[in-house]
């Protein structure tokens, strides 16, 4: 699936209006769930008018598939220098952990409006499922430089299971609060960090 953007824009003051529209929308998320959102809050908290925000998006859903890409974006460029940041002596399911559940905390809105939205159209969590891929290559690239050689079949399995229930506690976590730990607990790094060390055995 290729995720609505918002129109071309050929001016200056009109990229700026689009600009200030996406971080409005971002701004807005980190305060309330995506359906507490209405375009008049979010065009008010830009600046501009909903005249403006229909002339970029054609809906307000419209307008949330910009935000996933604009926060794709962000979060695949992130991945790329957080991974080239890894030191050779650094804890790596510790690296893992930290790196996916702080890209997530921060925009869990945003987060749990995409799950929400993917239960009702699998294909929506494609671009999504892009990143997770990206993270697990940076990843595992650590691991075979730490081993000085491929993983083998097996260990390519563990490592990946050992991601799939890292996101499926945050996912879980996102979605229903379980009252074990959330993503803003101290210790949740910790153990989430314990649990993928142990699963993907390093």
């Amino acid at each position: 699936m290729t995720l609505a953007r918002a129109k071309p824009v050929r001016q200056e003051r009109s990229r700026r209006t689009r600009d200030r529209l996406l971080a409005a929308g971002h701004t807005l998320l980190r305060e309330k769930p995506w359906a507490e959102l209405s375009v008049t809050a979010i065009a008010k908290r830009a600046g501009c008018s909903v005249g403006s925000f229909y002339a970029r998006y054609g809906s307000k859903e419209e307008f949330f598939e910009a935000l996933c890409a604009d926060y794709l974006d962000q979060r695949n460029r992130a991945i790329e220098t957080y991974w080239d940041g890894v030191t050779p002596d650094q804890d790596l399911a510790h690296a893992l952990v930290t790196n996916v559940v702080n890209s997530i905390k921060d925009h869990r809105n945003l987060w749990q409006a995409a799950l929400t939205r993917s239960a009702l159209e699998p294909h929506f969590w494609d671009l999504f499922r892009g990143t997770g891929i990206a993270v697990f290559t940076r990843f595992t690239q650590h691991l075979e430089a730490r081993r000085g050689r491929p993983l083998t079949e097996d260990e390519t399995k563990r490592a990946r299971f050992a991601q799939l229930l890292l996101n499926g506690y945050i996912n879980n976590t996102v979605m229903v609060q379980p009252g074990l730990y959330r993503l803003e607990d101290e210790k949740v790094i910790d153990e989430l960090s314990r649990a993928v060390a142990l699963v993907a055995e390093i």
